[in-house]
């Protein structure tokens, strides 16, 4: 993940740590998770039109595999999810 660049599109997998659902004022959506390899770590943002789609594979998994868009995020790289399933 860290080496492709800003907007390319990237998949991952891996075992999926921490993923959460915080609160939000709209009432929408969004999990945060780590996926982890024996490469690293990615984290991972799932807005709420994705998680409508894969939400149950998100928390019925605990591998998951991931696509999405590479982002900026401080001084790394997040994957914004566009598709998850269990592997």
């Amino acid at each position: 993940l860290q080496e492709r660049a800003v907007g390319e599109t990237a998949t991952v997998a891996g075992l999926c740590l921490r993923p959460h659902r915080p609160p939000t004022a709209s009432g929408q959506v969004f999990v945060f998770l780590t996926l982890e390899d024996e490469t690293g770590m990615a984290q991972v943002t799932v807005l709420p039109d994705v998680y409508a789609r894969c939400g149950a594979a998100l928390f019925g998994h605990a591998l998951l595999a991931v696509t999405g868009v590479v982002e900026a995020r401080g001084v790394g790289k997040i994957l914004r999810a566009t598709d998850a399933w269990g592997a």
